[in-house]
């Protein structure tokens, strides 16, 4: 019998810090779907089965702090994020290797490609393909969404034949073009769309994780292509294999790329001024800015009588966690 997890955001939880300072885990959302979190699954087999995350949590905390004012206790918990006073006492170790002495991972041999495996930034490595917030969040690097790609430098995709182009511009309405390749890999062959990536080693082929899922609902199903068929235990996260082993199919593929590669629209790219001609013309920044008609939107207007709802992002503090994008487009299609 198999029991669906519930995604950390959704769940009560504790967990310790580096240092082992106890902290509790509160969860942003009520689960999506109908799924048990690790506490809820352990208690069906104690004398408490049906036991929710949040009484399991407190039972904890309860137990370890037996006197007092527990509310009082709890409230500040959950203010301050930890547990005051539980961090473990410091240790000092000494290492018995020397790191330096690790056999290093070999180069790839003269004309031969370098194949790595990664999660994907937004699904990771499969279990939120059926989350569609996360598949329409583009990709921090390929701005790709509902799909994934074979990644290629430049060097490397046009030795190989693989291009991607635009087929159409304006926005929502443009289409990216990309070669279909067929990847042969430990005995096992895949099908995928290339994507040229500026930037990223040549010789490298990055192949994303997570996606060309059979049977993952509703959104997460058939979307992009399984790079697990070509991944093998022994060749988890790397493997190297001759420049044959990409063979164009001679078909072509339609991706969905929310900016592509600086291509700006046909918008102007920068706006400079001095400080004087600010003072006369404060606006000249937008001048000759393009308006895009209303109607080439897929969003239908809203109109705001009263308070309208908006985000501040402090971008000296932005790591590109793509958390404010998220939060944006969810509150805007939520009935």
């Amino acid at each position: 019998m198999a029991c669906s997890e519930s995604h950390y955001l959704e769940t009560w939880g504790d967990a310790r810090c580096f240092d082992g300072t106890v902290t509790v885990i509160q969860p942003l959302i009520a689960p999506l779907y109908h799924t048990r979190s690790a506490h809820e699954v352990l208690a069906a087999f104690s004398d408490k089965p049906g036991l929710s995350g949040y009484d399991a949590v407190r039972n904890r905390l309860k137990t370890a702090n037996p006197s007092g004012d527990f509310e009082k206790f709890w409230r500040k918990t959950l203010n301050d994020g930890v547990v005051a006073n539980t961090a473990y006492p410091a240790l000092s170790v000494t290492p018995k290797f020397n790191a330096a002495s690790l056999p290093a991972i070999p180069p790839p041999n003269p004309g031969e490609l370098e194949f790595l495996f990664r999660p994907d930034p937004t699904i990771h490595d499969g279990r939120f393909a059926n989350n569609g917030w996360l598949q329409e969040l583009p990709k921090p690097v390929t701005k790709l969404v509902w799909d994934n790609a074979a990644l290629f430098g430049p060097k490397t995709s046009w030795n190989l034949g693989v291009t991607h182009t635009v087929a159409a511009r304006g926005g929502e309405h443009g289409q990216i073009v990309s070669t279909v390749i067929d990847i042969a890999l430990s005995n096992s062959k895949v099908t995928a769309a290339g994507w040229i990536v500026p930037g990223q080693a040549e010789g490298v082929v990055v192949l994303p994780l997570g996606y060309g899922r059979k049977k993952a609902g509703y959104t997460g199903t058939n979307k992009g292509f399984n790079a697990y068929a070509v991944r093998t235990s022994n060749a988890l996260w790397r493997a190297t294999a001759g420049a044959e082993s990409v063979k164009k199919t001679g078909q072509e593929y339609s991706l969905g790329c929310t900016q592509y590669h600086f291509n700006m629209e046909g918008r102007k790219i920068l706006s400079t001024g001095t400080l004087e001609e600010y003072k006369k013309n404060p606006g000249f920044a937008h001048e000759h800015d393009e308006t895009p008609p209303k109607n080439l939107s897929l969003y239908q207007e809203f109109k705001y009588p009263g308070y309208a709802w908006g985000m501040a992002i402090d971008l000296n503090s932005c790591n590109g966690c793509n958390a404010c994008v998220v939060a944006c487009v969810s509150e805007n299609n939520t009935p």
